[in-house]
């Protein structure tokens, strides 16, 4: 399986305890990159988490030719923006939840998404949480 080379929008107390550490254990991710509005705070997070880049500019991770797709764990009203941003630079998106703040934003962010060709979604990991192919186990049966 193809590794898929991912880079951080911020470093909120959410993705150091929380996104990064999961993102780290998948066997289908490669964590890269972080970025933060301040150079000492990238550089920090990149260092815990032994990430080869830092960056104090979204914008400069996102012009990173290496780096795929993105995470953003930003505050809520910054989703969009930063997610248009992504998707305009040809990255991959995994936002958290929640995913836009009104439903002309959300469809804003799909629409690029499919005219890209790209692929978006929220971090909202019921619906691939182990529990459920167990229950559907049980309900087969």
């Amino acid at each position: 399986m193809r590794r898929l080379k991912w880079g951080v929008l911020g470093c909120s107390g959410f993705a150091r305890r929380r996104s990064i550490p999961a993102m780290m254990q998948s066997k289908s991710t490669v964590l890269v990159a972080v970025a933060s509005r301040s150079r000492e705070r990238a550089e920090s997070f990149s260092k815990h988490f032994s990430l080869s880049k830092a960056y104090d500019s979204y914008h400069d991770l996102l012009n990173d030719s290496e780096i795929e797709a993105v995470h953003i764990p930003l505050p809520n009203a910054m989703h969009c923006d930063w997610a248009v941003a992504a998707l305009q630079n040809g990255k991959h998106v995994l936002v958290e939840k929640p995913f836009a703040t009104s439903f002309d934003a959300a469809e804003a962010m799909v629409s690029l998404a499919q005219q890209k060709n790209l692929r978006i979604m929220e971090a909202f990991m019921w619906p691939f949480h182990p529990q459920h192919k167990k229950a559907l186990e049980l309900i087969e049966e």
